[in-house]
């Protein structure tokens, strides 16, 4: 049977190269790379099917999938980028993990231009059974500090229940708080946290911004939590993780 399991934080984990505020859930991926005994499991039909789908299976309108044929994963042939590569175990019983970096974005972009009402396509491309197709709208509103590394936050809403291997503060709720974060200091990077509004650890779903311009952005997520899909023969399937297009709809 298929299960969805939650791995203990058993390690503690450093990870190069990651801008602080990036730490949101990041010691729960850390974790998914050791099966602990026992925890809470999902049954087949909560988790979805073993055989992953040739084709993404629609998580919403199928009209909305006419502008969803313009969304391209910016990794093709890297379904499981995210994964963080982990090096030798240290005396301590500690690891270092490396991130994968998102191509590096400009360090002057006003933000501000970016607020406004988007549709969400999000793919799953690892760590799932399926690759599940979600179909949502993103709100994106100016945040009162606009100056800082905060500028925009809002909220995401599915036009189906999320995915259960997804991980928020808040589950079973189909608004979800959005939070874009801009680092600017060595290199432009953007990222847009989902569900995890407070920098709560060890929940949220991260999408890493590969290119921004007038009508939306792309780029990949992965999700920031503890649960990782466990198939019949006990293989743990890693981080649930894909890609991502916002279309902008209007300001």
């Amino acid at each position: 049977m298929a299960r969805l399991m939650y791995t203990a934080p058993r390690l503690v984990e450093s990870l190069k190269h990651l801008p602080p505020i990036l730490v949101v859930g990041i010691a729960a991926i850390a974790g998914c790379g050791e099966q602990q005994p026992g925890g809470d499991s999902l049954s087949e039909s909560e988790a979805g099917s073993l055989q992953l789908d040739s084709q993404p299976q629609l998580l919403g309108s199928v009209a909305a999938m006419s502008r969803a044929d313009s969304c391209v994963d910016p990794t093709p042939d890297e379904p499981a980028w995210s994964n963080i590569k982990w090096g030798e175990r240290q005396e301590d019983g500690s690891r270092i993990g490396t991130s994968r970096l998102a191509p590096a974005l400009a360090r002057d972009l006003d933000l501000v231009r970016w607020a406004g009402k988007y549709s969400l396509f999000a793919v799953a491309t690892a760590g799932t059974f399926r690759a599940d197709t979600i179909w949502g709208s993103l709100t994106l509103e100016v945040h009162a500090d606009s100056s800082g590394a905060l500028p925009l936050v809002g909220s995401a809403r599915s036009q189906t229940d999320w995915p259960a291997y997804l991980t928020f503060l808040s589950e079973g709720k189909r608004d979800q708080p959005v939070v874009l974060y801009y680092q600017r200091h060595n290199r432009g990077e953007i990222t847009l946290v989902l569900g995890n509004a407070v920098q709560a650890s060890d929940v949220g779903v991260l999408f890493n911004v590969f290119n921004i311009d007038s009508l939306g952005m792309v780029g990949r997520w992965v999700d920031g939590g503890r649960k990782t899909l466990v198939d019949s023969t006990g293989r743990e399937l890693g981080p649930a993780q894909g890609y991502f297009c916002l279309f902008r709809a209007g300001s």
